[in-house]
């Protein structure tokens, strides 16, 4: 960290530190109303823009130092208040998402030269992004999110489930907290203390909100679709896995199973359904049942 940049990080912590925040109720990015909250989120965004990309870095390694060693409360947490899937599965999916999340790496330059000059091509932020979380994948979605948006320079409202909102609360306090810490800078991510279906109504209308990303059911994609903003959206999933004659009866079996049991069956990426082609179709029921059979077997103790 050079000269400057410790002194714009001074600043900032010195600006929040001094600056009574009036509207907020709970601390940690954590609002009464959604106007609220986007408004500061807002106000994180054009104060973010001035940070270089070496900050955003600082953020998205610091989030993944700091987080490892929760993700598997959070697994536990987020079973135990959904009441879906199961703590070792989502220990699994929290760890994928936060060390598989790109960061600033994804943002690469490049530029085009010719007789009539140069053009170039650098990516920018949209400003506030609204994410939608599900109650299936709650943690996940929230890490995943913002390490990609903040790595973007984006602040982010989240509006999560109300069915896993205790630990959805708690992520997003400590992912804003590692921020601030960062950067100086308060409320590049946010929320409300009571996410409700109302709330992301108004979220999803609010004018500083640039773009939505949503993850949920066909309802929340289609409202999200509505709502006149861009929309990143992902709704349920159908995935149907093909099997023929080529295929490795016996990996096969094992895949769909292990696929379709994975976390009770919540991803939308996991085998829904089995399309089979006749000649194979009864020996792969074997080999599935021959699986699940052995898998099912209590461990001995020798």
């Amino acid at each position: 960290m050079n000269t400057s940049e410790l002194e714009m990080l001074i600043r900032n912590i010195l600006s929040e530190q001094l600056t009574p925040e009036k509207t907020q109720t709970k601390g940690n990015g954590i609002f009464q109303t959604v106007d609220e909250a986007i408004r500061a989120a807002h106000q994180a965004f054009l104060r973010y823009q001035q940070c270089p990309l070496k900050t955003r870095s600082a953020i998205i390694h610091a989030m993944r130092e700091e987080l490892a060693p929760h993700l598997a409360s959070l697994a536990e947490e987020s079973a135990a208040e959904t009441g879906m899937g199961n703590k070792e599965d989502k220990l699994l999916k929290n760890k994928a998402a936060l060390d598989n999340t790109p960061g600033i790496e994804d943002l690469t330059t490049t530029a085009l030269t010719g007789d009539g000059g140069m053009v170039l091509f650098e990516y920018s932020p949209f400003g506030v992004i609204g994410s939608v979380a599900p109650s299936t994948n709650p943690t996940e979605t929230i890490i995943n999110n913002s390490i990609s948006m903040l790595a973007a320079g984006n602040s982010v409202y989240f509006s999560p489930h109300p069915g896993a909102k205790s630990v959805s609360l708690k992520l997003i306090g400590m992912i804003e907290e590692i921020a601030f810490r960062c950067c100086g800078i308060r409320n590049l991510l946010v929320t409300v203390a009571e996410p409700t279906f109302e709330a992301t109504q108004q979220m999803m209308s609010h004018p500083d909100i640039a773009v939505l990303a949503i993850t949920g059911g066909p309802g929340i994609v289609a409202m999200g679709m509505k709502s006149g903003k861009k929309v990143i959206g992902a709704g349920a999933g159908n995935p149907p896995c093909i099997v023929d004659e080529t295929a490795d009866l016996v990996k096969a079996a094992e895949d769909i199973i292990n696929g379709a049991a994975f976390d009770y069956n919540l991803p939308c990426i996991a085998e829904k359904s089995l399309i089979v082609v006749e000649s194979v179709a009864e020996r792969l029921i074997q080999q599935m049942q021959a699986f699940w059979r052995a898998a099912s077997q209590p461990v001995g103790h020798g």
